[in-house]
């Protein structure tokens, strides 16, 4: 049975996806703001029932530490070291100072609220429109971190709101620098501080598990100024051997030789394509060919290629002619040499002093 290849979308089809994205995802979000704001206000509105709940000393939270302060108190007096939250005289006050604060913190605050509830469906919406472009070992994996993300994102929402927010609220609407100074948090600086902290551990929540998935799935590697640390370490190079190389976007190659030029090391890293983030050692170790002349290194799927050598061959000059130009490139005829081109450069050719061609020989890591 022949097999239907799907075509590839061209740039305005992307466009055209990426706006029905955006239009659903902005309906949606409208939707739920008009939905929160509507649920807002009155004394068993959301804004009184749940944003003001931690003014109030009979919040679940304080509630839940008054008990278990309780609890440790009759287990041993030495347990007794958590503050006293079973004190029902606290309460903050939340004043206005401004004569549209109260109407815009109703905006955002429903806005905000949407933002939470429609989280699963934008969350929906951005993998609808970036799956396609992932390989499909790629999808197996980003669909569990796309479901997990929402789920962590709510978990820290919740740390955020029961825990954090209530515990930073608590203190610092207790602690007294002064007893002449009157305690009263204005309704801007309250919100200010709810928002944050509950959408800042909602996102710590994402961070970890998106950190955790990549280094689990072996996606994190070495950035470009780690990477002499990473060749010392993990190929136990001495401390008196020289170590050079050439990084790109892409590639990264160097070669570690001994004082005497007797011994040496090569190393080449790639950036892998797709969801990975710095470069991951791709081939190493000695190589005669290096040692007598010049080896080309080349990785399926990569666009850029590296040369490396112990240079007894005494090359000091690489011309690189793309049809239209050479460009010259001047090398040490002294020293061993790691260097990254692109495929697509053009022609190569070594020279040595004696203006002789040095051939170089393929080696597919």
């Amino acid at each position: 049975m022949a097999e239907l290849e799907q075509e590839e979308m061209s740039f305005w089809d992307h466009l055209e996806a990426l706006r029905w994205t955006l239009f659903r995802s902005f309906l949606a979000l409208f939707i739920f703001a008009i939905g929160s704001f509507a649920f807002m206000r009155g004394s068993d509105g959301i804004f009184d029932r749940v944003v003001l709940a931690p003014c109030y000393s009979d919040f679940i939270f304080y509630r839940w530490l008054c008990d278990l302060n309780q609890w440790l108190v009759n287990v041993s007096p030495w347990f007794d070291v958590l503050p006293d939250f079973c004190n029902d005289n606290f309460h903050v006050d939340v004043f206005n100072i401004r004569l549209a604060s109260q109407f815009f913190t109703h905006m955002t605050t429903s806005f905000w609220l949407a933002l939470v509830l429609t989280f699963p469906y934008l969350m929906w919406e951005i993998w609808k429109f970036i799956s396609p472009a992932l390989y499909e070992n790629e999808k197996k994996n980003v669909k569990w971190v796309f479901l997990l993300g929402t789920i962590m994102f709510f978990i820290g929402c919740a740390v955020g709101y029961f825990m954090v927010f209530p515990m930073t609220l608590r203190f610092l609407a207790t602690y007294q620098l002064s007893a002449n100074i009157q305690e009263q948090v204005s309704l801007d600086s309250y919100m200010d501080n709810f928002l944050m902290l509950i959408f800042v551990m909602g996102i710590v929540f994402v961070c970890v598990l998106f950190v955790g998935f990549l280094y689990a799935n072996n996606n994190i590697g070495m950035t470009s100024t780690n990477l002499e640390t990473d060749i010392r370490s993990s190929q136990k190079i001495k401390d008196d051997w020289t170590l050079d190389g050439s990084v790109s976007n892409t590639m990264a190659a160097y070669i570690s030789y001994s004082q005497d030029m007797s011994d040496h090391t090569f190393s080449v890293y790639v950036n892998r394509p797709g969801l990975s983030f710095g470069y991951f050692f791709r081939g190493g170790g000695t190589l005669s060919g290096i040692q007598r002349g010049i080896v080309e290194f080349t990785v399926e799927g990569y666009n850029e290629r590296a040369f490396i050598s112990m240079n007894q061959q005494q090359v000091q000059q690489l011309e690189i002619d793309d049809g239209n130009t050479i460009q010259v490139v001047d090398i040490d005829r002294n020293k061993p040499f790691a260097i990254v081109l692109p495929i697509n450069a053009g022609n190569i050719t070594f020279y040595d002093v004696n203006r002789n061609t040095v051939e170089y020989w393929n080696n597919p890591l």
